[in-house]
């Protein structure tokens, strides 16, 4: 069979084609949108108001039409009614009209018909009829009904009354009034005058087109209105319904405030302050925001380091806000043709904190292997002088070594009772023996981190004791000096700050470069990496997130110190700061000068003095109903009702826990052993100077701080440190961290020397660091026992010298 050809194909082609069902569209749920809902709700409510507004308008015309043509037929009847000439022919009229009707109706219209015409040619009345008061007409608008009765009401103003009314006369239906006329007192006849509804409506008509024509206007402006408004509309929501608006704005919610991280919008208008319009809830939790958005960036209310973070320009940065550390993105945007910005804020807090303890490990690592390699060395130096059949000196060598080492490893541990940051400075020293810089290690501070986060010291020690080493170990290359040297002081001020200062041997920091080592990306070193200049910039931000001070100074002879200073931290126990002191004394005078003594004493107060046994007890009884709590007792022992010892007996007895110090003339053996027994933790015997007691409570608080530790258990070492707190009897006025042994040792040492001494000779005869030996002998040179001066024509690290006073 042959193809087909020709126009029947082509029809067939057409009807196979047709044939085939049309492909469909996807069916699109078409909703109302706002824009679309907004105009046709808007459309409807200002027709339907404008036709209330009309028909509003309309009425009050139709009101005022008639009340303003019931005045006017009301002026014009009472006007009439006065008249002299009406009042004249209607009393005459009346008058003949029982004799003659018809003359007297004849004569009466003859006289008023002509008058009353004027009138109404004249006014916009309609018509005026003037009566009799029996309704025959003496005037009328047609005059073939004078002579007719008047038709309406007319009693009200038989009784003399005015009154209005509509009524469908004659003439259609009016509004009327009707009015007596009097005559010596006696009404004689009746004048009406009215306008027919017909003129009323016209002149309402008139009105409503002007009002109509005002609607129009309006409807027509509102109508552009919201065909603008609709437009506007439309483009803001992207034609969107209401349900799918609504929608969004729960997702975007429940998006926006389930996110981890915090996001901000900030706003920036021309003209304008910043202002924060979005917030989720993790970024106001981070910043310590305690108010919604919106807000502005200025507002007096935020922390200055928020203020800062808002009003900052880094694209990123790391930043330490309550106690947190939040990398801060940064991105421009545009928000509705403004300038905007959005902040990100991730909390890098625990990841620092585990990056701290990795940094530990690794410095451990390195440290081990560190060790290895200096440990094959020693190793192959022993074998070869026992070959040589030297081995005194090979035990000597091994010995040495080892008791150096373990030395160093003693001073760390037993100073150091975190384990992150023992090991971070045992692999510090590690690191630094490595590149032939010697490390000094001394602290004055109880074991543990005194309150701060173990990432905390990890990153402020770390960074410092890496830059520190660093630049020793520069210089020592540099110039060929072998001695590199980097110093670890931690103690405790006066005020109770803690002070962390690391000194170095290196070239030092110039001082017009003193501010700029501690921006991010500044670096002495290698400017080619990047893994340079975000140490000291994170140093600061973890100090000044604590609320301290950091600062670098010019070691003497050369070098860098870094110091930096950090605010008493809370108490371990996170509790109570003050210790409530309750003074037992029989003697008045005297218990009220212990109470002053003890709110002399920072972290001490005198809640109270009771003189006998049974007061104190009563003073004990009371703050436990109050849910407080005495932590001390200063007890005298004689009292009028009873032993002091005894009362401390009934305090073991019953479970309360509150330390005592005896506070008596009572010497006795017997009853100092009886007060040991009972749990007496000082004794102090009359009489006594305030430096004295002072020196008591001081140590007392120590105690008292170390037993409060946030752990379950103790160790010995942790024991017997808190035990020796209460046991402590340092000379008043001796600085902390000084001990008066140590001291007479130093004194003694420079009285017996023939020459001056530095602090590393001092150091190496006292079995002492030099950091140590150097305050021992800064201490003595400024109370004047002995004198400083720096030694000349030595190379390597400048020193100064100490000797006695030469005799005047």
């Amino acid at each position: 069979m042959g193809f087909m050809s020709g126009p029947h194909a082509v029809q067939r082609g057409d009807a196979q084609a047709a044939s085939r069902p049309a492909p469909t569209q996807p069916i699109r749920e078409r909703r109302r949108s706002v824009a679309r809902r907004f105009l046709v709700e808007f459309t409807l409510v200002l027709l339907a108001g404008a036709a209330v507004v009309f028909a509003g308008l309309a009425f009050d015309a139709h009101t005022s039409a008639n009340a303003q043509a019931a005045r006017t037929s009301t002026d014009l009847a009472t006007t009439l009614a006065i008249d002299p000439t009406v009042v004249q022919a209607v009393a005459q009229a009346h008058e003949e009209a029982a004799a003659d009707p018809e003359g007297a109706v004849t004569r009466a219209s003859a006289r008023l018909q002509p008058y009353v015409e004027g009138i109404l040619r004249a006014t916009g009345v309609d018509y005026v009829t003037i009566m009799d008061s029996d309704r025959t007409r003496y005037t009328h608008a047609n005059p073939e009904r004078i002579g007719g009765d008047f038709l309406g009401t007319i009693e009200p103003a038989l009784e003399g009354e005015t009154f209005t009314e509509v009524y469908p006369g004659t003439l259609g239906p009016s509004v009327r009034a009707v009015t007596p006329v009097l005559s010596g007192g006696e009404v004689v006849g009746l004048v009406s005058a009215g306008v027919t509804l017909e003129n009323v409506t016209e002149a309402i008509l008139v009105r409503l087109q002007i009002v109509g024509l005002f609607a129009v206007v309006v409807v027509g402006l509102g109508a552009l209105a919201a065909v603008m408004l609709f437009r506007r509309l439309d483009r803001v929501t992207d034609g969107r319904d209401p349900d799918e608006l609504a929608r969004l704005f729960a997702a975007h919610e429940a998006v926006l405030h389930s996110l981890e991280e915090g996001l901000l919008l900030i706003e920036r208008r021309p003209g304008h302050a910043p202002r924060v319009v979005l917030a989720n809830d993790q970024a106001l939790r981070m910043l310590g925001i305690d108010r919604p958005a919106p807000f502005a960036v200025d507002d007096a209310g935020l922390p200055e380091d928020v203020h800062a973070v808002l009003a900052g320009d880094d694209r990123d940065e790391v930043v330490r806000i309550a106690a947190k550390d939040l990398l801060v993105a940064r991105e421009q945007t545009e928000l509705a043709g403004r300038s905007a910005e959005i902040l990100t804020l991730r909390d890098r807090t625990e990841l620092r904190r585990v990056t701290g303890e990795l940094s530990s490990v690794r410095t451990i690592s390195d440290a081990l292997r560190a060790q290895a390699h200096e440990f094959d060395n020693r190793l192959h130096t022993i074998a070869t002088l026992i070959e040589l059949g030297q081995a005194d000196e090979a035990l000597t060598f091994a010995a040495s070594e080892r008791d150096l080492g373990q030395r160093l490893a003693d001073r760390v541990l037993h100073a150091v009772d975190e384990p992150v940051i023992a090991a971070l400075m045992l692999g510090k020293a590690a690191q630094a023996h490595e590149r032939a810089v010697e490390m000094h290690f001394e602290t004055h501070l109880a074991p543990g981190t005194q309150g701060l986060q173990p990432a905390d010291v990890v990153t402020i020690l770390g960074n410092l004791i890496d830059n520190a080493t660093d630049a020793a170990a520069s210089r020592a290359a540099r110039t060929g000096d072998t001695d590199a040297w980097v110093e670890v002081y931690l103690a405790s001020a006066d005020d109770g700050s803690l002070v962390f200062q690391v000194s170095d041997s290196g070239d030092g920091v110039a001082e017009a470069d003193r501010d700029r080592i501690f921006r991010r990306g500044y670096s002495t070193k290698d400017t080619e990496s990047q893994a340079h200049g975000y140490g000291l910039t994170l140093v600061r931000q973890v100090v000044e997130g604590l609320g301290g001070t950091i600062e670098v100074t010019a070691a003497p002879g050369g070098g860098a110190v870094f110091t930096a200073i950090l605010p008493a931290p809370e108490p371990a126990g996170g509790g109570e700061r003050v210790i409530r002191v309750l003074v037992v004394e029989d003697d008045a005078r005297t218990a009220a000068a212990h109470a002053e003594y003890v709110r002399r004493l920072d972290g001490f107060d005198a809640v109270g003095v009771a003189l006998t046994v049974s007061a104190a007890r009563r003073a004990l009884r009371d703050a436990v109903e109050r849910g407080e709590r005495i932590h001390l007792l200063l007890l005298d022992l004689n009292l009028p009702d009873g032993h002091g010892l005894d009362l401390c007996r009934e305090l073991r007895a019953s479970g309360l826990i509150v330390d005592v110090i005896a506070v008596t003339a009572v010497r006795e053996l017997e009853s100092v052993r009886q007060a040991v027994a009972v749990g007496v933790v000082q004794y102090l015997i009359k009489p006594f100077v305030f430096e004295v007691f002072a020196q008591k409570l001081a140590a007392y608080k120590d105690f008292f701080d170390r037993m409060r530790a946030p752990v379950s258990t103790l160790s010995q070492r942790e024991v017997d440190t808190a035990f020796a707190a209460l046991r402590t009897s340092n000379a008043p006025g001796l600085p902390k961290g000084l001990s008066e042994q140590t001291l007479d040792a130093v004194s003694d040492l420079l009285a017996a020397a023939a020459s001056p001494r530095s602090a590393t000779e001092v150091a190496e005869r006292l079995g002492l660091s030099r950091v140590t030996a150097r305050r021992y002998l800064e201490h003595l040179a400024d109370r004047g026992v002995a004198v400083r001066a720096p030694r000349h024509g030595a190379r390597g690290r400048p020193e100064l010298e100490y000797s006695r006073p030469r005799p005047a």
